[in-house]
């Protein structure tokens, strides 16, 4: 519950940050993305640097996760510094974390099913997030503001589709748990 309500609430303040500020809020969103790229690799690449005389293993996993780390440090770095040359796939990126977000969905409230009363209705959201992603992937209007307000009310939809899904299989599961316990007795 706690990981689909931290994936709800980061969908709903993308998706108000792309409604409210459009293409200005674009480039700090891919300084965050970068950050997320940078950090978790400097931490890993300065652990393996100062745990370089501990390490008794493969060397080479060793400098397999070095590369790696570089890699992601360098790509990180580029994202915060230059986000400029993101921003025209940004909204392409932003639809297919979206895609990829309402087929979770749709296989959540799909496996939940036998706990929700009212089951086509769970489903609807997600397949109409999930037309709208494939429709932006394909053809994001042509202008950048219009595209991520629609990428923007989409996360926005997304968010709270998610929190309502998990909700209902929360209680729902609850419940029907209860009568089991209550039957099996």
């Amino acid at each position: 519950m706690v990981s689909s309500l931290f994936r709800s609430l980061v969908a709903l303040f993308v998706g108000v940050m792309l409604v409210c500020f459009n293409q200005d809020v674009i480039p700090f969103l891919i300084r965050v993305v970068g950050l997320a790229f940078f950090l978790p690799a400097f931490l890993s690449l300065v652990r393996v640097l100062l745990g370089r005389n501990a390490v008794s293993g493969s060397s080479f996993m060793v400098t397999v996760t070095a590369m790696s780390d570089v890699l992601r440090l360098v790509f990180g770095a580029w994202l915060i510094f230059s986000p400029a040359v993101f921003v025209s796939a940004f909204v392409v990126l932003s639809a297919s974390v979206l895609l990829i977000f309402s087929l979770f969905q749709l296989t959540v409230a799909v496996s939940g099913w036998k706990y929700l009363p009212w089951r086509a209705g769970t489903i609807v959201t997600p397949l109409l997030l999930l037309v709208a992603s494939v429709i932006m992937i394909f053809n994001p209007f042509g202008t950048m503001t219009a595209a991520s307000v629609v990428v923007g009310v989409c996360a926005i939809i997304s968010g709270v589709s998610d929190i309502v899904i998990s909700i209902l299989l929360k209680a729902y599961g609850r419940k029907n748990a209860a009568d089991v316990e209550i039957s099996g007795e």
